[in-house]
C-alpha cells in the first residue's frame, strides 16, 4: 500500500505529496477512517525519509473513493500491447465548436497518471484560449472560398473555349 509518491510542489506550489494505491489495497484504504490513513502515511514516510518526517504535520488530506464511487468502477485507462499512439491525438481532438477533452486518457505521455490528467487540462485550456475551434472553422471557410473562386475560374475558362470554337 503507498508504493508510488508524486512531489506535487513544483506544479501547485505549497509542499504536497500524492501516493497512488491500486488493486485489493484500494478497498481497505477507502474503508480506513483519516486518523488511521494519516498514522499509516506518517509510517510510509518516516521509512523514507527518517525519523524527522515522523514529527511533521499533515495539514490536510484528500483522498478519492473509486471503488465505490458507483460509475467509477476503481478504474483508469492503460494502454494495450499494440495501440496506436494515434489514438490519443485522436482522443485529444476537440469537437468543434464546443467540447474539448481532458483526462489522463487523452494523453499519450502520461496516461493512467495524475500528471498526465493536469497537463491534459493545461493542452485543453490552450486549445480553447488559442482559439482552436475558430481558427480551424476559418480556414476551412477560406478552403472553401477558394475552391468556390477555382470554380468560377474554371467555368470563365470553359465559356471561353466555347467562344472560340464557335467562332472556328
Amino acid at each position: 500500500m503507498m508504493q508510488k509518491w508524486l512531489n506535487m510542489h513544483k506544479l501547485v506550489g505549497p509542499p504536497v505529496l500524492v501516493s497512488m494505491i491500486g488493486g485489493p489495497a484500494s478497498l481497505k484504504f477507502e474503508n480506513m477512517t483519516d486518523e488511521e490513513v494519516k498514522s499509516l502515511v506518517r509510517e510510509r514516510l518516516t521509512t523514507l525519509f527518517g525519523p524527522d518526517a515522523e514529527s511533521r504535520e499533515i495539514v490536510k488530506l484528500l483522498r478519492s473513493s473509486w471503488k465505490s464511487t458507483v460509475y467509477s468502477g476503481l478504474g483508469n485507462s492503460y494502454p494495450k500491447v499494440g495501440n496506436d499512439i494515434s489514438m490519443w491525438n485522436t482522443l485529444s481532438e476537440p469537437l468543434c465548436p464546443y467540447i474539448y477533452f481532458a483526462g489522463e486518457h487523452t494523453i499519450f505521455k502520461g496516461i493512467g497518471t495524475l500528471h498526465g490528467a493536469y497537463n491534459s487540462g493545461i493542452r485543453a485550456a490552450e486549445q480553447i484560449m488559442s482559439e482552436l475551434c475558430e481558427q480551424r472553422a476559418r480556414r476551412r471557410e477560406r478552403r472553401r472560398q477558394e475552391e468556390e473562386g477555382r470554380g468560377r475560374e474554371g467555368r470563365k475558362e470553359r465559356k471561353k473555349k466555347k467562344k472560340i470554337k464557335l467562332k472556328e
